[in-house]
């Protein structure tokens, strides 16, 4: 393989009873996204599958401090811009992974919304397992 993979991810929760606890918040409806995911995350993270606004704000309001929101730009659960608006206003410390969306659209987004340009920018190349593999599991 021949591109660059980002070294980016989580701390792990393992076994280590004093592990912090970590939230994997998932806006799409990919099931294999979903499915790895809930299979691969550490024993102290809870994988949530959004379904809705309340439930991705109920999620991001929990306050833990290693979250990440994988966004599925191209077949997410809920509106993206919704999404964007909801993490840009009120997710501080969260990691965002920014999965197939295009190039131009991302270049939109990072003008209009300059804290996008912190979020990790994944192409439609990457696979669900290196997406979980950046998670940190």
């Amino acid at each position: 393989h021949t591109r660059a993979t980002p070294a980016w991810g989580l701390r792990r929760g393992g076994t280590d009873p004093g592990a912090q606890e970590a939230l994997w918040i998932l806006v799409t409806v990919d099931r294999t996204m979903v499915e790895m995911a809930m299979a691969a995350a550490p024993q102290a993270t809870e994988v949530i599958a959004v379904t809705s606004m309340a439930v991705l704000k109920g999620a991001l309001s929990r306050g833990e401090q290693a979250s990440a929101v994988v966004l599925d730009a191209r077949s997410p659960s809920i509106p993206v811009d919704r999404t964007v608006a909801v993490l840009a206003e009120g997710a501080s410390g969260v990691r965002v992974v920014v999965w197939r969306m295009p190039l131009a659209e991302r270049q939109r987004l990072n003008e209009a919304v300059p804290q996008t340009q912190t979020w990790l920018p994944c192409g439609d190349e990457v696979s669900p397992a290196e997406i979980v593999q950046l998670l940190g599991a």
